[in-house]
């Protein structure tokens, strides 16, 4: 399991032999005089396959896949592409390497080539895979994965050399993950416009998205469904940072959850907008509707922009370091109507001096805007009254260590240290703790939980700082007040189970073995 902290952590030590660029020839893995072996063209076979033992490979000049074909490239295998060659699939390409075998598309080092024209997707409803995958110097073309009316799964793929937007989505479905995007200095890394109609979905999970610096205004991820019933979901993926938005989801109900937005700031005219790490907005006469939870926004212009008369969700998310929190329009901007309002709940909001901004009271076009905060840290008179529900405080969180990344609650009753990975003790503890939502599912936290969630965004997750009350028991592992033979059926399938944040791993050592089985025997039949 990869915490938010651990998952900042892995970026920065990947995203440093991740490049976007470099001259040609810099990169020689090989010989320059290493034998190669011509990929067929055209494919005639039903299924062509590429081995590891008879290459590397060579694609010489474009090349298809037939409807009627399947291209499959096994672990391991080298695949080289001639100068501005593009692979289209219009059949079906399974790429799948290992953790061990990854499958490389490249230049053939020592060719005068400098670029490949990467791979293109159309019309296809195959199942189309690349996992375990490396891809470099393919910006010949304006993407480097352009997928059109198909459906593909993209399982930790890594970009290199690559300068250019690396995925597009046009009226497509896919599930992108475990990837590595790199920093990019001249478009949007992500482009998507609609779903595939007979299958519509995007999944977009446990990615790395290198800086975009791009100075055209250019977002790290712009996606719109032009009104779709389907809710494109960003979950736990880690953006560097940019010069506009990380999520741009115009016409688009997103939900975003478990994500790290981090060095957004504004690199263009303020006439023309600000940076978000989650934007809104209009696509056609469509709005957005967008789910915002247990998020890490981090040193940016603005955690959210909620315009064009869209609504947010905005809960258990940790807003540390940025200068205003949640803006509801833009008016230096042409054509931009404000948003109808946020629900706002469990929000930790930290050297942040303006939570809301850009609102409207009693305006004789828009009216008020609807806002409604409760439970959530708020520096003091930072929000109108109005505006103000229950539970609200103003204090200092008590982050772990803020200044190296880790806004971990401190607690007297136990703080995951990821450096660690362990659980360690505080002089303190945050009155972050137990202040959250009651009505919501704090079932995740470990115990001691309290039977409520914490504010921020480890609130109702295995991470949760834990609490100095004492209800329910260590051994009550399905939650229900009793310890009987349904908790030990959850302790007796994991044990010998190592892993860390695991509820049956009652003495929090990392490991499930009779020490746990002694402690939950000393509890059997507890009931509240």
């Amino acid at each position: 399991m990869r915490t938010p902290y651990t998952r900042i952590l892995l970026a920065m030590s990947v995203l440093s032999f991740v490049t976007p660029f470099a001259p040609a020839g810099e990169i020689n893995l090989v010989g320059s005089d290493e034998s190669v072996t011509n990929v067929p063209n055209p494919l005639t076979e039903t299924n062509t396959v590429l081995d590891a033992a008879s290459g590397p490979w060579y694609v010489a000049s474009d090349l298809t896949v037939p409807s009627d074909k399947i291209l499959t490239i096994e672990p391991g295998t080298t695949v080289y592409f001639n100068q501005d060659v593009r692979l289209t699939v219009q059949g079906r390409l399974v790429a799948e390497g290992t953790e061990f075998e990854r499958i490389r598309l490249s230049l053939q080092p020592g060719s005068p080539a400098t670029e490949w024209d990467g791979i293109r997707i159309e019309n296809t409803s195959e199942d189309n895979r690349l996992c375990c995958v490396d891809m470099d110097d393919c910006s010949g073309a304006s993407r480097s994965v352009d997928l059109y009316r198909s459906r593909v799964l993209l399982d930790n793929v890594i970009w290199g050399q690559t300068n250019n937007r690396t995925l597009q989505i046009e009226e497509s479905s896919a599930i992108v993950r475990n990837c590595v995007f790199p920093e990019n200095t001249s478009k949007q890394t992500v482009v998507g416009h609609r779903l595939l109609p007979s299958n519509p979905y995007l999944v977009f999970e446990n990615n790395i998205v290198g800086f975009n610096s791009s100075p055209n205004k250019d977002d790290v991820v712009d996606f719109t469904t032009t009104g779709s019933s389907v809710v494109p979901r960003f979950i736990n993926n880690v953006f560097l940072g940019g010069g506009d938005d990380a999520l741009d989801l115009d016409g688009t109900n997103g939900y975003v959850e478990g994500n790290v937005f981090m060095n957004f700031h504004r690199n263009f005219p303020a006439s023309e907008g600000e940076s978000y790490g989650v934007s809104t907005g209009y696509d056609a006469e469509y709005s957005s509707n967008h789910v915002i939870v247990r998020n890490l926004f981090i040193n940016c212009d603005h955690a959210a922009l909620v315009k064009d008369q869209s609504w947010i969700t905005f809960v258990n998310n940790t807003v540390v370091n940025c200068f205003v929190g949640v803006n509801f329009d833009e008016p230096s901007e042409a054509g931009i109507d404000p948003g109808i309002g946020a629900y706002l709940d469990g929000n930790i909001f930290w050297n942040t001096p303006i939570v809301l901004a850009e609102y409207y009271v009693n305006d004789p076009e828009w009216g008020t805007t609807d806002i409604t905060v409760n439970r959530s840290l708020i520096p003091g008179g930072s929000v109108p009254g109005l505006f103000l529900g229950e539970g609200n405080i103003d204090a200092d969180p008590c982050f772990a260590d803020p200044f190296n990344g880790d806004y971990h609650l401190q607690s007297e009753a136990g703080r995951w240290e990821p450096n660690i990975q362990s659980w360690v003790q505080d002089n303190v503890s945050s009155p972050c703790i137990d202040a959250g939502d009651p009505n919501s599912d704090w079932t995740a936290e470990l115990w001691p939980h309290g039977k409520r969630i914490n504010m921020g965004a480890y609130g109702g997750t295995p991470e949760a700082s834990m609490s100095s009350e004492s209800v329910g028991n260590i051994a009550d592992l399905n939650n229900d007040d009793t310890v009987n033979l349904r908790d030990f059926a959850f302790i007796a399938g994991a044990y010998k189970t190592e892993g860390i944040l695991l509820s049956e791993d009652l003495n929090r050592n990392n490991k499930i073995n009779g020490t746990d089985l002694s402690i939950f025997i000393n509890n059997w039949l507890w009931k509240q």
